[in-house]
């Protein structure tokens, strides 16, 4: 049997036991908000700070436990001041979102593209060498 996977990003700045999770229907909530380019999207405005992502990561994957113990989503109140930077909530909502849609954090995903890019590279560099031989090393004539 496959272990189930651990898609929770802990974000005690919300409060005890806090953490950032997306749902099917929360990624699905995010892609009726930004489109079918919602994770670049997302991306793009928790790199840049934007308040109004933000937010809306957490109407859809904040969770927090409740009173009789049960994990409830917990949307952080907009007219509340915050008592943390906004980049702290960077990290933990691109690593639940990284780890619902590919199964890694946020970090690992990036080292694994830049893997993929450079062994395509390497790759390629072999085809186009085979294809068109170096002019440094002359063929001998007999």
């Amino acid at each position: 049997m496959a272990g189930k996977l651990q898609s929770k990003a802990p974000f005690p700045e919300a409060g005890k036991g806090a953490y950032f999770r997306f749902t099917l229907g929360a990624l699905d909530e995010l892609e009726t908000t930004y489109g079918q380019d919602y994770y670049e999207r997302v991306e793009a405005g928790l790199n840049k700070g934007s308040a109004k992502t933000i937010l809306r990561c957490a109407e859809v994957g904040l969770f927090q436990p409740n009173e009789t113990g049960r994990d409830v989503v917990t949307p952080l109140d907009p007219d509340e001041p915050i008592e943390w930077p906004l980049e702290k909530a960077t990290e933990p909502i691109l690593d639940a979102l990284s780890l619902a849609l590919f199964g890694k954090k946020y970090t690992e995903l990036l080292e694994h593209i830049a893997k993929r890019q450079a062994e395509m590279a390497a790759e390629l560099d072999k085809m186009d060498e085979e294809e068109n031989p170096s002019q440094a090393s002359p063929a001998s004539s007999e």
